[in-house]
């Protein structure tokens, strides 16, 4: 069957009356997320930059886990049909209760671990750093579900301001003015400042979902709470295998090169994830439109959605991989000087990013279309290879071992992840690739 692509399919479905919304604030955030990074990298040391980046790659790690699978949970419990304002029979209260559960516990763990390891010189991080990233790991964590249950609502522009927006202006801004008021920012300085603003976003986020979370029987919600962890548990390993090649590689890399590499490693592949914000702002409105159409049992306009998905992100990452060529050397001499050379490197991680977007949103399609089971498995097939590789390529040939490595995983697990929607789709009835896995 074919399925063609373009201005008219989307038209077919309620896909564009959103998407200004989320390409503004993807857009806007990718930007203040980018200047920060920017900021750090040419006002901070080497090494700070590096420590704010395994920071952040903790603190990510740390926030799937302790989700415990529920944002994508709560978009197939709700399907975009609205929460209900009955907290005892919808589940979403039982969602919530696992949600602060896993926040606080990872929080608290990281926070703890992470600062008796320092104390102990087992870690040789600056002191504070991790206590502040098992804060914002807390944060990162509830923002993330209460952000899926507003987006399975499409009610976009209140799940993203907060989840996307709001502490990443408002992060860069704090910056700015510790800047301007002449004081030195350090990684813990950086750090502490995101947890904060993560936090505040957090808590405008919940207000918003009040309605829906209204405990006439906490007892009875909670009573719950472990047949939904179960039933959410492919999803959670999903979740948790998700970040692996990317920010425990990153991890790896500072142990096995220098925390100075890290940074390094953190500014371009950062750049290069630029490329996606087009793939993001569409996934961000297509992943619960998906799970809609699925129950619904809407198979063609369920394709529509994927295929336009794929189309414009890869159309878009292409043409900005145009201008990384023609303008990277510039963007590294202002972002990174002393690092012009790295420029080849950028280009590659690019081209990655290119065929990940290219390939759309097949991730969240395997999860909301009843084939959570196949996506765990992917994702720890290859996650766990990315880590495994990119430490062995980082040992053997340094940091351009290390991109290649990276760069490899994301083509393969793209490519095979997108292999596997289209026969779901039926467009590919000659792949089996979910049988063999």
């Amino acid at each position: 069957m074919r399925v063609r692509a373009g201005p008219a399919a989307v038209g077919a479905i309620p896909l564009g009356r959103f998407f200004s919304q989320a390409l503004l604030c993807r857009l806007s955030g990718a930007l203040a997320g980018y200047l920060t990074i920017l900021l750090l990298a040419a006002y901070t040391a080497p090494a700070d930059l590096g420590w704010f980046a395994t920071a952040l790659a903790v603190a990510m790690l740390a926030s799937a886990g302790a989700g415990l699978g529920q944002p994508v949970a709560v978009l197939r419990l709700i399907h975009g049909e609205g929460c209900k304002t009955d907290f005892e029979p919808s589940l979403v209260g039982a969602s919530a209760i696992l949600s602060l559960a896993g926040a606080f516990s990872a929080g608290i763990a990281v926070a703890v671990g992470g600062e008796l390891l320092t104390a102990w010189r087992l870690v040789s991080a600056p002191p504070g750093l991790l206590l502040w990233t098992g804060v914002a790991a807390a944060g990162l964590a509830a923002l993330e579900w209460s952000s899926a249950v507003l987006r399975a609502q499409q009610r976009f522009a209140e799940a993203l301001v907060p989840r996307e927006v709001f502490w990443r202006i408002a992060s860069l801004a704090a910056i700015v003015i510790w800047l301007l008021l002449g004081e030195p920012v350090t990684a813990v300085h950086a750090v502490s400042t995101i947890a904060v603003m993560l936090w505040l976003g957090m808590i405008w986020q919940w207000r918003l979902l009040a309605s829906c979370l209204m405990p006439g029987s906490f007892m009875r919600a909670a009573a719950k709470c472990a047949g939904l962890l179960r039933s959410s548990r492919d999803f959670w390993i999903t979740a948790v295998s998700a970040p692996l090649a990317n920010h425990l590689g990153l991890i790896v890399l500072g142990c096995a090169l220098s925390i100075e590499s890290a940074g390094v490693f953190f500014l371009l592949d950062r750049t290069a994830q630029l490329l996606v914000f087009v793939l993001t702002s569409l996934g961000a409105i297509a992943t619960p439109m998906m799970a809609q159409l699925r129950k619904a049992g809407e198979l063609e306009r369920l394709r529509v959605v994927f295929m336009s998905t794929s189309f414009y992100s890869g159309a878009a990452a292409l043409g900005l991989f145009a201008l990384l060529v023609l303008f990277g050397p510039s963007l590294l001499a202002v972002a990174a000087p002393g690092h012009e050379a790295a420029y080849p490197l950028l280009l590659l991680l690019a081209l990655g990013q290119v065929v990940n977007a290219a390939t759309g949103p097949a991730g969240s399609l395997l999860l909301v279309a009843d084939h959570e089971r196949l996506a765990m498995r992917l994702g720890l097939l290859f996650n766990c290879a990315g880590v495994l590789l990119t430490g062995i390529c980082a040992i053997g040939f340094g940091l351009p071992g290390a991109v290649l490595a990276s760069t490899a995983i994301l083509v393969a697990r793209s490519v095979v992840t997108f292999a596997c929607c289209l026969q779901i789709l039926g467009l590919r009835p000659l792949l089996r690739m979910e049988r063999q896995l």
